[in-house]
């Protein structure tokens, strides 16, 4: 759709002319125009929302998996159980790091 609905405009920058792909402020179809309101949301929710609820999803599995395994633990692991439990309290704040970025 970008290479129907985008035009090529040459403009003048400090005396050389840069040509320039741009999108048309007016779109004739019904689709490109469809098309030039969703595409920000398309873009947000594909390379922002997917990636944060896959990455979200799965290391809250990797944390509830980390934590439940604390039956049947000898006294002896009880530093290697809290050293497993910071990393999952770090994987979670990495996760709300990259939401809030």
């Amino acid at each position: 759709p970008e290479a129907i609905g985008f035009n090529l405009v040459t403009i003048d920058y400090k005396g050389s002319y840069l040509r320039i792909c741009l999108l048309n402020p007016t779109q004739k179809t019904a689709f490109m125009q469809f098309y030039k309101t969703a595409k920000d949301w398309w873009l947000f929710s594909f390379y922002f929302c997917l990636p944060l609820a896959i990455t979200a999803f799965f290391y809250t599995l990797m944390t509830c998996e980390m934590l439940r395994k604390k039956s049947g633990m000898q006294i002896a692991l009880n530093d290697h159980l809290k050293q497993r439990r910071e990393v999952a309290k770090t994987v979670f704040c990495l996760v709300l790091v990259f939401a809030l970025c």
